[in-house]
């Protein structure tokens, strides 16, 4: 009867724990506060490449000037990177 394993699957779902997981401490380095460049590793994130009408933030000014010189397109979405904008964390 397809009734008795769908209980036999509840009961068995209802014994199992939940398990808990501790969130990691804050870090309190500045710098890993916000991501770092994808490109170089080394800056914060901290420009906007925008193309039409959406952006990512996933690079440093000087990357996101680079890739957009260089013709490269976003490193996220490989999209013509239109304009490369600073971006402010606050």
């Amino acid at each position: 009867n397809n009734n008795d394993d769908d209980e036999h699957s509840l009961s068995s779902l209802e014994s199992i724990d939940p398990i808990k997981e501790s969130a990691p401490p804050p870090d309190t380095n500045s710098v890993h506060r916000h991501p770092l460049c994808m490109c170089c590793y080394d800056q914060v994130a901290n420009a906007t490449l925008v193309h039409g009408e959406t952006g990512h933030i996933c690079c440093c000014l000087a990357c996101g000037k680079k890739c957009q010189q260089q013709g490269l397109g976003c490193p996220i979405c490989r999209l013509t990177i239109d304009q490369v904008i600073q971006h402010f964390y606050s």
